[in-house]
């Protein structure tokens, strides 16, 4: 019972691992490969590699092009794409990484330390629940400002295809709120695990404070052979949280 009520290290990522997930990006042990996923996944790789592209051709073919405005929201683009194919070429890593701490050595805290977990995935979701309304709140005024403005994109781009202006709005709305949800992600993923191995390491103190706790009802023998066992177990933690 008291197993079902404490929090995992890896909780502490789930919200940014989730989050990649439904834009087609990640996968692990609790998160599979299926068709949504790929789907997901071919879809807005599509979406984030185009609009670069069509911003770079405006810039070389457009006319009456403002080239220092298209270039700061190109730079933007690029950047965050970088962002994702970096992680990328670091996935499977990162799944090896969440494999390892699944392993019991880093999930044995007591019920008494759980808060160490616990204030640790509150503070994430308190980190990335802000990024996530920052992030929002861009794409929401992103998306309303051409409405209040005479300009029809905020974003100059090529129109391979006559659509109507508002679709191309539509698209960099859309295209932007993907950006914010990749780039919060990765973000709050790689802090994750920073703050992973600092609840660890806390736990790891505690338990080193408390090693030679006696208990003066047992015989001398039975309280140093606990204090042995505590000691193996304080080595066994240390040497999992710096693997």
């Amino acid at each position: 019972m008291e197993d079902a009520k404490r929090s995992r290290p890896l909780d502490i990522t789930y919200s940014a691992r989730k989050t990649l997930w439904l834009l087609g990006f990640h996968n692990s042990e609790e998160m599979k490969k299926h068709t949504f996923y790929r789907m997901n996944g071919i879809i807005v790789a599509s979406v984030i590699i185009l609009l670069p592209v069509l911003s770079l051709t405006e810039m070389v073919i457009g006319e009456d092009v403002v080239y220092m405005e298209v270039l700061h929201y190109l730079l933007t683009q690029v950047w965050v794409v970088i962002k994702l194919l970096l992680y990328l070429s670091y996935r499977s890593k990162l799944l090896i990484l969440e494999d390892f701490l699944r392993c019991e050595s880093l999930n044995v805290h007591s019920y008494e330390q759980d808060h160490f977990i616990s204030t640790a995935i509150r503070i994430q979701k308190i980190f990335i629940g802000s990024l996530g309304v920052i992030g929002w709140m861009f794409t929401l005024i992103f998306g309303i400002l051409p409405l209040l403005t005479e300009k029809s994109l905020l974003v100059p781009i090529w129109m391979p295809i006559k659509f109507e202006t508002e679709f191309w709005h539509a698209y960099e709305t859309v295209y932007y709120f993907i950006l914010v949800c990749i780039y919060v992600s990765i973000d709050s993923l790689v802090l994750g695990f920073v703050a992973i191995a600092t609840a660890e390491l806390e736990i790891l103190r505690n338990n080193l404070e408390n090693v030679v706790v006696r208990q003066e009802s047992d015989s001398y023998a039975v309280q140093e052979e606990n204090i042995r066992k505590r000691l193996i177990g304080c080595v066994i933690h240390h040497n999992s949280i710096i693997t």
